[in-house]
């Protein structure tokens, strides 16, 4: 027999548990791990896989994610939602991640928002390109440890 599944668990951070860690943190003068979850995130990603994925991720991580599949689409709703991190995969329909990337970078609402970008290939080749067109992150994928991608976002939220 010896076949069997093997099951990641994701579970989010329990508010009672952030409460008594803020309680800690402030009296030690550091700063509170809510003030980094619970944050918006718009994921734009066509492939259901690797979206699912990044959305399980982020809500367990105390994230709220709006998915969109479509880059136009979701450049309209940006400005509405006024999220603090876009994460835009490369291998969009209709408009590309570039183009995504210079219309937030050029509107005044936008601009300051965080943005990953999820590319394909070699991870240092990837990553001086997107950071080149205006990305602040660049993961490659696919996505071999989570983590990465918990502490690229986590870290893009805490920078001013």
């Amino acid at each position: 027999m010896d076949v069997g599944s093997i099951f990641t668990v994701w579970l989010p951070v329990q508010p009672l548990l952030v409460q008594k860690q803020e309680e800690n943190t402030a009296k030690n003068g550091a700063i509170a791990p809510s003030q980094a979850l619970g944050r918006r995130v718009v994921l734009i990603e066509n492939h259901e896989q690797t979206a699912t994925l990044i959305c399980d991720l982020l809500t367990a991580a105390g994230h709220q994610v709006i998915w969109m599949i479509d880059g136009l689409t979701a450049l309209a709703q940006i400005e509405i939602l006024k999220p603090e991190t876009v994460v835009v995969d490369t291998q969009l329909t209709g408009m590309n991640a570039s183009e995504v990337l210079q219309q937030l970078r050029q509107n005044a609402k936008t601009k300051t928002i965080k943005v990953v970008v999820l590319a394909m290939g070699d991870e240092d080749t990837e990553r001086v390109r997107w950071l080149a067109e205006g990305a602040d992150e660049c993961l490659t994928l696919p996505i071999t440890h989570p983590e990465e991608l918990l502490d690229k976002v986590t870290a893009l939220m805490t920078v001013k």
